[in-house]
């Protein structure tokens, strides 16, 4: 090649160069304006409202003393006026009124909600003029302690001006005709001996805007300074731009041979005797039983209903679930039992005779239609509990299950989730009067009709107790699929590994994607942990990503009305239910109108006529209007980045208009897919153990929370890329700018997640200078040497790199130190000053005092012998949940798991390079890097240990609670690599025979998961 053409290209090539550069900054610039206009940070201010307590119709005193129980009905209204002008909360003008709350909220009653809403008007003392009103569903009341304390209404629209005002709130209800909900209050301002005084009802919610930017600013000025430092090394020519891909021997595609059809055919004949073994231990049970969900609950003090032949009752009822397949209903046995009857002939008949026939009817919500029927002589009926699953372990299901008789449908009624349906119950058959007195309640906001020959009654203010038996033969497919695309995954991928024979990377993106999928049905919404606030969140993010930015009230977010289920706690065990929720509701588009089941909380109203009648005026892109309910988030302790892929996913299924089941695994699979793409990075960077990082990703609590909405996958591949470019760095003879951009990035991201709790991973970038300076020392003493192994490696470091490697290190932990103070400054600063006792937990009789550093601060031994009981009472099952014990169940598998991924650490005897390309000879950490690697993971756990002492622990508790296996996942490959040595090695064992014995042991991590949730064992 000519001089010129060199020239040329050398122009071209930093050309294109610079422009990456450019692109860069211009990407960092337009993130920072993105955040500088949505870096408004919202606070809460408060005003108390009072109501004198003889204004109120006091119905019961409240026992705890904190004031009175007060019944809110459609023919009574609660009216508080403001205790101050605001200015003593520091509500100024800018402040903007956006709810108010009624205080110590309970639905004693537990009545299931429809329509039934509470209304809050809002106007000036001793004037009539409206500033602001709006309603709340009372079934969109969640049983979280931030609504059990209080029930929120957002007005309609936020009413600016008020703070210097006296106002006066009025609240009604629509709907309670007959029974309502209570209300207690807080602690009376004044009382005298006549119990006369004044009562803090409600609380009025401004809300405060002010713009943050500093810690945007301070991200934009780290990754520009990022940039510019790594813009000065290429411009000195001191790191080459990119590396390219390593120039490692490609591996030859194998032809199939028999030996490959015997190995296979074994592994699938162990998979599938697994799989036979679940289904006849516990999915041929589920399916031939059925699952049941309490739809009117009994009350302490129940009622009975008499039915005598020639009479009926009609009642209506909202299913949970599809596939009704039964009802289940209580009969009175002894007549000590029943209520006395004045109406009641002496000779008829109390108990559940065998002459007695009892005939039920489905009928449509109109009452016109027969759906299903059945009859049978009450003594011939079962339990409930003769035909419901092994899942279903809710106490209070299991004791009703053995007091309730069932009722068979003669036609399963498939779609029936949300729908409401007519119970017509008769009696026929008999020679003589007789009846039966069934279970009843009278706390009801329902009622029951007695049809006969007397007429039409008219309706009661009571509801027979009810539960809905639902048929599971669903499982039956579901089982199937899950065996089909195990064994077909299995398949390819002992092709994809033995017959052409993939690099480490490429496996494990193929084993990760296909198994990830599959986890992503194996557990499905809402059953990974603490997956119910990542759902919040993530839907958080969408509506910013979809222009709906501001936030209706205190821990409240806009959502669809079709997507509120109150029913759904924090996390669900895993059900027939669950899986009925995918199986049957997967790519439905999101309902218009309609009723979400949801227990005893009663379903929620989708769709706009629900939401006119709320009258907030919130509309999402897709034209379909939105509620205020209540939301957690969980991004204060993380990057926004962690829930992104989530929110992306999960904005594009909306977008579609598809239903909360389909966005939600939308959000799962892209989690997925960018977690593997990141892991597939950090496993290609990797100089060696890359097959040990690739295992760790395979565990099945890794799979589980990649195939999540939780952040965990993120922070996760994060760290796992940050330790793969600081090893390459250490070791690698080959490093770029572009590599030294992603060490910078990755190190950001570890410094600002989860409250620094994994910071002492940053402490890995110590080890490049000392690499640096090893490799140098090698090259000084045995360069004249030509028998040295390390001699044409080491001509390319002098002194000057260990001097570059220097100032590397020192920017890097330099600005990741400043990037975790300025963003935890406040949480650090907040831990240290905190008086003991003065941080709870909790709401109403759950409130907790927890621990805080002053309570060790004086008495460190304390502080030790915490740690200590909490290693020895919960060490084996840390290291056990670290793997996924709550999923596989079984101690062999979780031991495989980790013999597999020491393996892969191990270094392979007779192989001068890696599968990678790069040399394995003499890149590895000697002993003492080996003791400060452990020593850094060691400081990471026993940060993870104070977070949750700190955050979680009730004072006076013995060990620390609330700690989970998976906090632990970012830091694991540093106890490999301190296990790392170069005495043990691999022989004729490569990355993927290790990788394809993960697959296998997640194949069987599948059906263990079938049997413990529902066969219990």
């Amino acid at each position: 090649m000519s001089a010129g053409k060199k020239k040329m290209k050398n122009k071209t090539g930093n050309a294109g160069e610079e422009k990456f550069f450019i692109a860069y900054f211009a990407v960092i610039v337009l993130i920072l304006i993105w955040n500088l206009f949505h870096c408004t940070e919202v606070s809460w201010l408060t005003r108390d409202c009072m109501c004198d307590r003889n204004l109120l119709q006091v119905k019961t005193e409240d026992t705890s003393g904190t004031g009175a129980c007060v019944e809110l009905l459609d023919d009574s209204m609660i009216t508080v006026n403001t205790a101050d002008d605001g200015e003593n909360r520091g509500i100024s003008s800018g402040a903007v009124l956006r709810g108010a709350a009624l205080l110590g909220y309970e639905n004693t009653n537990h009545l299931r909600f429809g329509e039934e809403r509470v209304r809050a008007q809002i106007c000036r003392t001793g004037s009539e003029d409206l500033l602001g009103e709006g309603t709340v569903f009372l079934r969109n009341q969640t049983p979280y302690p931030a609504d059990e304390t209080m029930l929120y209404i957002t007005l309609s629209q936020p009413v600016s001006g008020t703070a210097g005002e006296k106002l006066e709130i009025r609240f009604s209800s629509s709907g309670l005709t007959r029974n309502g909900v209570f209300f207690t209050g807080e602690a009376p301002e004044t009382s005298d001996s006549s119990g006369q005084g004044r009562i803090r009802m409600a609380r009025l919610f401004y809300e405060k805007k002010s713009w943050r930017p500093f810690t945007s600013i301070l991200y934009f000025l780290l990754e520009a300074a990022a940039g510019l430092f790594c813009l000065m090394l290429f411009r000195k020519k001191e790191l080459p731009f990119s590396c390219g891909r390593a120039a490692g021997a490609k591996s030859e595609r194998r032809k199939w041979n028999g030996r490959h059809t015997a190995y296979l055919a074994g592994i699938l004949a162990v998979v599938l005797f697994s799989m036979l073994f679940t289904w006849l231990h516990t999915i041929s049970v589920t399916v031939r039983f059925s699952s049941a969900e309490i739809l009117v609950p009994e009350s302490e003090d129940h009622k009975t209903v008499r039915l005598d032949p020639g009479d009926g009752i009609l009642q209506s009822f909202v299913s949970g679930q599809n596939m009704l397949s039964g009802i289940g209903i209580r009969l009175s046995d002894t007549a000590e039992e029943l209520e006395p009857d004045s109406e009641a002939s002496e000779d008829a008949s109390s108990v559940s005779g065998a002459g007695v026939r009892l005939n039920w009817r489905i009928l449509d919500e109109s009452g016109e239609k027969v759906l299903a029927e059945g009859n049978a002589l009450t003594g011939e009926l079962k339990r409930v509990g003769s035909v419901l699953s092994r899942d279903a372990k809710s106490q209070e299901l299991s004791d009703a299950a053995g007091k309730y008789v069932f009722l068979p449908l003669n036609t399963v009624i498939r779609e029936a989730k949300g729908k409401t349906f007519m119970l017509d119950l008769s009696l026929s058959g008999t020679e003589k009067p007789a009846s039966v007195k069934l279970y009843a309640t009278e706390k009801t906001n329902g009622e029951l009709l007695k049809t006969g020959n007397s007429g039409t009654d008219s309706g009661e203010p009571m509801e027979i107790c009810l539960l809905g038996v639902y048929n599971n033969r669903f499982m039956k497919g579901v089982f199937v699929r899950l065996c089909i695309a195990a064994l077909l995954i299995l398949a390819a991928l002992y092709m994809a590994a033995h017959v052409f024979r993939l690099s480490t990377p490429a496996l494990y993106m193929a084993c990760a994607l296909s198994m990830g999928l599959v986890f992503s049905f194996m557990t499905p919404a809402y059953t990974v942990s603490d997956e119910r606030t990542h759902i919040d969140t993530v839907y958080i993010i969408s509506n910013r990503l979809l222009g709906i930015t501001d936030v209706p009230g205190y821990e409240k977010i806009w959502k669809r009305a079709c997507d509120i289920d109150s029913s759904m706690n924090v996390t669900m065990p895993i059900t027939a239910a669950r899986y009925r929720d995918v199986a049957e509701n997967l790519m439905e588009a999101a309902p218009g109108t309609g009723r979400r089941g949801g227990g005893s909380a009663g379903g929620s109203v989708g769709g706009d006529s629900a939401m006119e009648t709320a009258g907030n005026g919130r509309t999402e892109a897709a034209g379909r209007e939105l509620t205020a309910c209540y939301g957690r988030t969980s991004i204060e302790n993380v990057s926004i980045l962690c829930f992104l892929p989530s929110a992306v996913g999960f904005s594009i299924a909306r977008l579609l208009g598809r239903n909360l089941i389909t966005m939600i695994m939308a959000a799962r699979w892209s989690n997925l897919l960018v977690c593997v793409l990141i892991l597939y990075f950090a496993i290609r960077r990797m100089p060696y153990g890359g097959a040990c990082l690739a295992v760790i990703g395979l565990f099945p609590k890794t799979l589980q929370q990649m195939a999540s909405c939780s952040y965990d996958g993120i922070v996760i591949a994060g760290t796992f890329l940050f330790l793969s470019y600081c090893l390459a760095a250490a070791f690698d003879e080959k490093y770029s700018i572009v590599d030294l951009l992603i060490l910078f990035l990755s190190g950001f991201f570890v410094a600002s997640s989860k409250g620094g709790a994994y910071l002492p991973v940053l402490g890995m970038a110590v080890l490049i200078p000392f690499a640096k300076r090893r490799q140098a020392g090698v090259w000084k003493e045995g360069r004249n040497k030509s028998e040295d192994p390390y001699s044409r490696k080491a001509q390319k470091i002098s002194r000057r790199d260990v001097r570059m490697w220097d100032r590397i290190t020192a920017v890097l932990l330099g600005s990741s130190a400043v990037l975790f103070l300025g963003k935890f400054v406040t949480l650090v600063f907040g831990m240290f000053t905190r008086a003991s006792g003065s941080v709870t937990s909790g709401a109403g009789e759950q409130t907790r005092v927890l621990y805080t550093l002053s309570d060790f601060i004086h008495a460190p031994d304390k502080l030790i012998h915490i740690y200590l009981n909490t290693v020895n009472m919960r060490g084996d099952g840390l290291i056990g949940e670290l793997v996924g014990k709550n999923l596989s169940q079984r101690w062999y598998i979780i031991y495989g798991f980790l013999f597999l991924a020491f393996l892969g650490m191990l270094r392979v005897r007779g192989l001068s390079e890696t599968e990678s390309g790069r040399r394995e000879g003499g890149n590895h950490i000697r002993l003492q890097g080996r003791i400060w690697v452990l020593f850094l993971a060691a400081c990471s756990c026993a940060l993870i240990f104070l977070s949750m002492l700190i955050a979680f622990t009730t004072k006076g508790a013995m060990y620390i609670e609330g700690l989970q296996g998976r906090y632990f996942l970012p830091v694991a490959p540093l106890f490999f690599l301190a296990c790392e040595n170069g005495i043990l090695r691999r022989e004729s064992l490569e990355d993927r025979h290790i990788l394809y014995c993960a697959s296998v042991l997640l194949a069987v991590t599948f059906s263990q998961i079938l049997l413990y949730y529902f066969g219990g064992i």
